[in-house]
């Protein structure tokens, strides 16, 4: 376990064969924070849900997605932000995060996901 605090960014294009690699930086954070294994895996299904989700969202085959992944001593927060013509989401959506933040402002959608290494719920 790492007690140095990370920050991943990656810039997908619409494409959403490369999940993966959102996917693989969310299982390396669980690792450095020390989520066991059940808490891991379900952060590796969050990313790739939000992700397939959100670039679903895009509005244009040229659009991006902006995803930023932080390690902290508790937790991991995934961060994705992108133009948007869809309404925010909400927890419902995100049942496996411990804490859903989200608002489109103009038109840009933010999304916080968080998930703690010993789930809450």
């Amino acid at each position: 376990m790492s007690t140095e605090h990370s920050q991943v960014h990656i810039k997908l294009p619409n494409a959403p064969e490369l999940v993966g690699a959102v996917v693989g930086a969310a299982e390396h954070l669980a690792q450095r924070v020390g989520f066991d294994a059940a808490a891991q895996a379900d952060l590796c299904r969050l990313a790739e849900q939000a992700c397939r989700n959100e670039v679903a969202a895009l509005p244009a085959e040229d659009s991006t997605l902006d995803v930023t992944l932080e390690d902290f001593p508790d937790r991991v927060e995934l961060t994705f932000e992108h133009e948007t013509r869809a309404p925010a989401a909400t927890a419902a959506d995100y049942p496996l995060a411990d804490r859903v933040e989200a608002e489109v402002r103009g038109s840009v959608s933010h999304l916080k996901l968080t998930k703690y290494a010993h789930a809450r719920k």
